[in-house]
């Protein structure tokens, strides 16, 4: 994956850069895993590995314990995540295999995420639903007793 440059430029307009992930973002702490999914072994063109910067707010979720490959370290971060890369974080980096030899190139781009904390849980969704139903069925009754 080749991020388009406009991702690392700063918008005139509105003083941001990056973009936003619209749905789950799933992650790892495991460096190795990271690369494999870059597809640098497949030769893929552009592999490239976000490197994340978290704060004690914009914390993922650790799924470890429910994912498929609990080997993986994976954590989650929610829908409307936003991803800001930090200043001159593009690097060309070698893979190296466990002699030291290179097998391949990744782009490594360190990047600040943001969580969007306003979002509401799937409970609070399911509530805001079921009240809407429960408000149009007394309208309707009203309605009818009228």
């Amino acid at each position: 994956l080749k991020l388009p440059d406009w991702i690392f430029k700063r918008v005139e307009e509105t003083g941001c850069r990056g973009f936003m992930e619209w749905g789950f973002t799933s992650t790892t702490t495991d460096q190795h895993i990271a690369l494999e999914y870059a597809g640098y072994k497949e030769q893929k063109p552009f592999p490239t590995v976000l490197r994340i910067v978290t704060s004690s707010v914009d914390r993922p979720a650790c799924v470890a314990e429910l994912s498929q490959y609990p080997s993986e370290r994976e954590y989650i971060f929610p829908p409307c995540t936003y991803l800001e890369p930090l200043r001159d974080s593009r690097a060309i980096q070698p893979v190296k295999d466990e002699d030291g030899n290179i097998v391949g190139v990744v782009e490594v781009v360190d990047v600040r995420v943001n969580i969007n904390t306003k979002s509401l849980t799937v409970e609070e969704l399911e509530a805001r639903k079921k009240n809407l139903h429960l408000d149009s069925f007394r309208f309707a009754i009203a309605e009818v007793e009228r």
